[in-house]
Parts: structure tokens; C-alpha cells; sequence
């Protein structure tokens, strides 16, 4: 999914309407016991020549963590590159841990079918003859690709028909559904 923002903030000299402006040297807002707390109808925008900073404390808090948090239906890290450089981000987050568990199950899976090819197949050395295989490891052979290796694409979201076309990304076991960024 792939839109753009279709609200842009006005610049203050050609907003119309009562506004505040401050200007000034340096501000400084500070709330000594509880929150600073800013709301909008519509946006909030920050820039900055620099950097834009957003620290919390480094304290534990059983209670009470220091976090931070985004809380939005959709969440783009970066635009893409353009000519108004206004099309949001496209690629999207992996979930860590999702894929560090199909990693893991390819990995074991690989493991178990050179476990079971070596334990299924034999081949002559030296003059003789290469053994050919046997229907039951036909048998198992095709089982372990219908079975297994489809359900490692059914986790990546792959067409079951021609085993190469990527579908709906949101399918997929190990992509993010709310959050983009730029690849």
C-alpha cells in the first residue's frame, strides 16, 4: 500500500487566519511536574536544520518504564526520493523475531532432508552402479516437498501454483503490516 499525504502544512506567511507566532533567539518549555501536552486538528510538524531529538530517561521503572512510544495505524520511516519528495516509504519492516523463526526452521529442514537423503539413498563407489531409488522414496520425497517446503511458502506468501510469485505481502508470516521504510 502505497499513498501520499494529501494534507500539506501551510507555511505561517500564507496561512489565513489568527495564528501565534514566536520568534525568538531559543525557546524553552518546561512542565516541572507533570506533561507538555500539544494537540492539533490536523498535523504537528517538526523541522529542524539539525537533528530532531526525542530522549527519555535512563531510569528503570518497574511501574512505569521509560519508553517510546508511536502509536498510529500506519507508521513510514522516510520518503522516497522524487520530485516534490513526497511519496512515502514502500518497503516494509521485518519482524525480527518471525524471521529469526523461519531461519531457524529452514535451516532445520535442511538439515533433516541431507539426514534423510543419506539415510533413503546410496551410491556405488568405484565401478558399481548408482543405486536408483526406490518408490517408497519417491514417495517421501514428494511428500516432504508437498508438505514441508510449502509450508515454509505458505509462510513467505508465495503463489501455490507457479511456487514464484509473491502475493499479498500482508500473508506473510514475517512482514510488518503497519510499519514501511525505505529500502
Amino acid at each position: 500500500m502505497q499513498s501520499t499525504n494529501k494534507y500539506k502544512i501551510k507555511d505561517p506567511k500564507d496561512y489565513k487566519g489568527s495564528q501565534v507566532l514566536i520568534n525568538s533567539d531559543r525557546l524553552v518549555f518546561n512542565a516541572k511536574h507533570d506533561s507538555i501536552l500539544m494537540y492539533s486538528n490536523e498535523s504537528i510538524g517538526f523541522s529542524a536544520s539539525g537533528g530532531i531529538y526525542f530522549d527519555t530517561s535512563s531510569k528503570t521503572n518497574k511501574k512505569n518504564p521509560s519508553k517510546f512510544v508511536i502509536n498510529s495505524p500506519l507508521i513510514y520511516l522516510g520518503l522516497m526520493d522524487g520530485e516534490d519528495n513526497a511519496k512515502l516509504a514502500n518497503e516494509r519492516i521485518v519482524l525480527g523475531h518471525e524471521l529469526r523463526k523461519w531461519l531457524n526452521e529452514s535451516l532445520n529442514m535442511i538439515e533433516d532432508l541431507i539426514d534423510k537423503l543419506y539415510s533413503n539413498y546410496s551410491v556405488a563407489l568405484g565401478d558399481g552402479q548408482s543405486s536408483s531409488s526406490d518408490d517408497n522414496n519417491i514417495q517421501w520425497m514428494d511428500n516432504f516437498k508437498e508438505d514441508s517446503i510449502q509450508k515454509l511458502r505458505d509462510r513467505l506468501a508465495i503463489d501455490k501454483e507457479d511456487k514464484i510469485t509473491l502475493v499479498d505481502p500482508d500473508k506473510c508470516a514475517f512482514l510488518s503490516k503497519k510499519v514501511f521504510t525505505v529500502k
